[in-house]
């Protein structure tokens, strides 16, 4: 049985003023810590909005976005969904 968090669960919580860059690599650091195999396909910090780029996680693709309390970013569709 697999005992990594899901990437779903994964919450990075950084400052608004570090803003979505800071917390999609404080993500991407987070999962690779737990032991996922993420590569990103695509990044969109810098667009208005809340998505933060597309990720590869183990082959399925999810969306990144923040959500919720200002700067906290997770997967915010379950992976393969795209």
């Amino acid at each position: 049985m697999d005992n990594r968090t899901d990437p779903i669960e994964i919450i990075a919580r950084v400052s608004e003023q570090d803003g979505k860059q800071r917390a999609f690599e404080v993500w991407l650091y987070k999962a690779n810590k737990e032991g996922w195999s993420v590569a990103v396909e695509s990044t969109s910090v810098e667009a208005p909005g809340d998505e933060c780029g597309v990720v590869d996680i183990e082959g399925l693709r999810s969306r990144s976005a923040t959500r919720g309390e200002s700067g906290n970013t997770s997967p915010s569709c379950p992976p393969g969904s795209i």
